[in-house]
């Protein structure tokens, strides 16, 4: 089984208290590659080299965020070892993985952004490019302050992991064909350089040459691509050319990440080596094996900012139970109002912008990370007054975790305690964003306390008459994350057959949710 870890040098001029993440990946045989950020002038590459930012008087600056990739050697490798790690990926065989990051960290170094040490780092990098992969947001760099590090909120698997790669960097393969060499090769043979005559061969974002009428024909006519057939005809083919059977295998991977385009390039080029499954009524651009070796391409098809909001009709928050709304009450309108409407808008094209931007003008990726940056903030919500079906920035849906999937119970049992401390019957009440909610998001999910984000509580009379109850409501998000954490540990000895004795009520050693002044 193979890994790839985020690893956390510490850096002890700070007395071991600032780190430098570095990525670490453990082949089946036990050899590791790595993955350093550093500046462009050979600086801030080491975790004491991490300390001096380019921005102090008198010093000499670290130039642009660049990239290190490299095999280790047997001290490089003891060392990363020795270094606190946690596990990101793992798997039968990564070498794929750890590729697609190395391109991506090629990438973020050809963008040559100043290299800051405080905000635009080694530890930037590592995160951008753990969350560009589709991994899970690191969790010791709470533990080990990491300077730098991404917001646990701008990771999401479930999402980056349909992407090709972001930021593919053109110089990949030049710079670090021995890296290359060394991934893809047959255990126990070196590469040389000599060997690595295939320039272009591994950008998975190059225009794809035109097809042939005959290209088309083969792939319409035999169906889709046998892909785990195609790489082993490949090796087959070329097993006293390692390199030159690493450079074909990673253009294959990079054609079926990257759907129909990208196929039928690789059949103009490397059509011989093809392998189809026979009887397929689908053609290799419509449907592609689940092979986890070879990514499967993006599928960006229907993506809309409201795709996964809640559905209002689902949940709705009445003093007097749930009401059934109908579908035709579901995305109605974007804003409340003509004017946030226009906001919405402008505020959608400047994320599609920066997108642009940040994606080296991949189009249809900057397009899907726009929309998903947009849906960070805005959505349907159950919990505002506004009309069923209207798309509000940061409602409740997104601005307090849903640890039991139940439509924010806790935060509705929290909101209907507050109206009972005060003695407030309702008919139906309400929770909306205010001018506090944003910016609270932005600092944190909780304050200190383990409280989300500010919002305002109001409701409804029974003649029908809106008061407000106070624009500072909070619900207890550190208790109802715990209780999940408890109830799931009470499973797991349950599975394990041997629970002990129940734990204490997890409701009875937590404060009682505090009651916000209005």
């Amino acid at each position: 089984m193979e890994k790839i870890e985020v690893g956390y040098d510490a850096i002890d001029k700070t007395g071991n208290l600032a780190h430098h993440k570095f990525i670490l990946y453990t082949r089946a045989d036990g050899s590791t590659f790595q993955i350093h950020g550093g500046g462009s002038r050979d600086y801030g590459y080491s975790p004491v080299e991490e300390l001096v930012s380019s921005g102090v008087p008198g010093l000499v600056g670290f130039g642009h965020l660049s990239a290190k990739v490299f095999k280790s050697s047997a001290k490089q490798q003891e060392n990363a070892l020795l270094a606190p790690r946690e596990v990101i990926f793992e798997g039968e065989d990564l070498s794929r993985t750890f590729f697609k990051m190395a391109g991506m960290a090629q990438g973020i170094a050809e963008q040559e952004s100043k290299y800051h040490a405080d905000s635009n780092n080694s530890n930037t990098l590592v995160d951008r490019i753990v969350q560009w992969s589709g991994g899970r947001a690191p969790d010791l760099d709470k533990k080990h302050w990491s300077p730098g590090s991404l917001d646990d909120q701008e990771f999401d698997p479930e999402f980056f992991s349909k992407l090709p790669p972001i930021l593919w960097g053109k110089d990949t393969y030049s710079k670090h064909k021995d890296v290359v060499g060394q991934l893809f090769k047959n255990a126990g043979e070196d590469a040389g350089e000599e060997d690595l005559q295939i320039e272009g061969a591994l950008d998975p974002l190059k225009t794809p040459q035109r097809e042939t009428d005959g290209d088309r024909a083969v792939m319409e006519q035999a169906g889709r691509i046998d892909w785990g057939a195609t790489e082993e005809t490949i090796r087959q083919r070329h097993v006293n050319e390692p390199a030159l059977a690493a450079g074909i295998i990673a253009e294959l991977a990079s054609a079926k990440s990257l759907g129909s385009a990208w196929e039928q390039d690789f059949a103009t080029r490397y059509g011989d080596y093809l392998v189809f499954e026979r009887g397929s009524e689908s053609s290799a651009s419509d449907l592609l094996p689940d092979d986890p070796a070879l990514p499967d391409r993006t599928d960006l098809s229907g993506y809309s900012p409201t795709a996964n909001a809640v559905d209002p009709g689902s949940l709705i928050a009445t003093g007097s139970g749930q009401e059934r709304q109908s579908s035709y009450d579901t995305y109605r309108q974007l804003g409340s109002t003509p004017e946030e409407e226009a906001a919405a808008v402008d505020e959608y094209k400047a994320l599609l912008k920066k997108s642009y931007v940040d994606v080296g003008g991949q189009s249809r990726v900057a397009e899907a990370l726009a929309t998903w940056r947009f849906e960070r903030s805005w959505g349907l919500s159950g919990f505002v007054p506004e009309g069923q079906g209207t798309v509000v920035k940061h409602p409740v849906e997104k601005m307090y975790p849903d640890p039991e999937k139940d439509g924010h119970g806790y935060v509705r049992k929290d909101a209907e305690s507050v109206l009972e401390a005060r003695g407030i019957r309702a008919a139906r009440w309400y929770l909306s964003p205010n001018e506090k909610s944003g910016r609270d998001k932005n600092k944190g999910m909780t304050d200190d306390q383990g409280l989300g984000p500010r919002m305002t509580l109001s409701y409804d009379d029974e003649s029908g008459v809106r008061h407000t109850v106070t624009d500072s409501f909070q619900a207890d998000v550190r208790s109802a994350v715990k209780g999940k954490r408890e109830a799931r540990g009470r499973m797991r000895r349950v599975e394990a057959g041997h629970a002990g004795p129940e734990l204490p009520n997890a409701a009875a050693d937590v404060a009682p949710t505090p009651v916000p002044a209005p």
